[in-house]
């Protein structure tokens, strides 16, 4: 990519969480961002000796944490249905998704022994559950291995 705006579109159009917490610390810090790297860096120290984590869930999968706070990069299920269902109100088309994505949410939310704080958008309603149920029955959410 050429420019950075060139990166945001391209980000928007795949709905890359992980390239999209990136693109947001960078836009949010700019020329902050690598002398902050280097401190967060520099502050590295072995985990039994840590007053925080810093992880990605893949490295915390069977580590558990009294709190955990979880970033808003994760894949938004009812954002990506609400967007399906504009560019096809009929739903002609199913809606992929990835099971991989489910499970990684899976196990972020379940490495607190006491507190939990997530995103909102990882707060799914009755209403909003009961329509993924819908579709998934109906064939027009497909999970993807």
């Amino acid at each position: 990519m050429k420019t950075i705006s060139n990166l945001a579109k391209y980000v928007d159009e795949t709905e890359d969480q992980v390239l999209r917490a990136r693109l947001d610390i960078v836009m949010k810090y700019k020329k902050k961002t690598i002398p902050m790297y280097s401190q967060i860096k520099k502050a590295n120290t072995e985990i039994h000796n840590a007053k925080m984590v810093l992880s990605t869930v893949h490295k915390a999968k069977g580590q558990e944490y009294d709190t955990v706070f979880l970033a808003d990069d994760f894949f938004d299920i009812t954002s990506s249905i609400q967007k399906h269902k504009r560019e096809d109100p009929k739903l002609k088309q199913p809606i992929f998704i990835q099971k991989a994505e489910l499970n990684l949410i899976y196990v972020a939310l379940t490495r607190s022994r006491r507190n939990l704080v997530c995103p909102n958008k990882l707060r799914i309603s009755q209403e909003e559950l009961a329509e993924i149920e819908q579709l998934k029955s109906r064939h027009r959410l497909i999970l993807l291995d």
